[in-house]
């Protein structure tokens, strides 16, 4: 937990449900939205998150009416 950039306190919560999903592995990233007090993402906004010495992955928040059903 100490590796987190802002922990989050349901951290150990997520990460035991996902894990009942997903086979997690060391390194995987788990993007649980924005910390308090950096606000809100909004379309055109774009999050990036990786491991020193891997390429970076990048995501573009689009419009909600653009969303896949």
């Amino acid at each position: 937990m100490s590796e987190f950039a802002f922990p989050p306190p349901a951290a150990p919560h997520i990460i035991a449900e996902l894990s009942t999903l997903y086979q997690l592995k060391p390194g995987d990233l788990i993007f649980t939205g924005t910390p308090a007090g950096v606000g809100p993402v909004k379309p055109g906004d774009r999050l990036e998150g990786g491991i020193e010495g891997l390429e970076a992955l990048r995501n573009t928040i689009a419009p909600a009416d653009r969303v896949p059903a």
